[in-house]
């Protein structure tokens, strides 16, 4: 199905991927498994979709607590990514604070081309 509506820029599947915290509802039983930010629970969220302005599919998403870290979380984008069936070659986009050499070394072991914004 995802082959059927998929666009591409020069041969290549564009990927991006973002992450925010989603407020909860009140609850001890979220608080206690999510984390919490301020007064109330709250979840990492994460999301890898092939590009917005090309496709506006999510193609894989992830909640999880607080403290596990974006990085952590893009890790399993990537290989949710490297995974999938598709044809051309993937580029993954990423905002700043996402680039470390243990992630560059999993994106180029996976065989994927990738963008990340940085401060330099």
């Amino acid at each position: 199905m995802l082959e059927k509506c998929a666009k591409m820029w020069n041969g290549y599947r564009i990927f991006g991927v973002d992450g925010s915290m989603a407020a909860l509802p009140s609850g001890e039983s979220l608080a206690s498994y999510f984390g919490t930010k301020g007064k109330g629970p709250a979840a990492r969220i994460s999301i890898l979709y092939d590009y917005d302005v090309l496709n506006d599919i999510v193609t894989h998403a992830l909640i999880e607590p607080k403290k596990k870290g974006g990085r952590a979380l893009a890790m399993a984008h990537i290989k949710a990514c490297a995974a999938l069936g598709c044809a051309g070659r993937k580029l993954l986009v990423f905002d700043r604070g996402y680039a470390s050499f243990k992630m560059v070394g999993e994106l180029e072991g996976q065989g994927l081309y990738f963008l990340m914004r940085v401060r330099r």
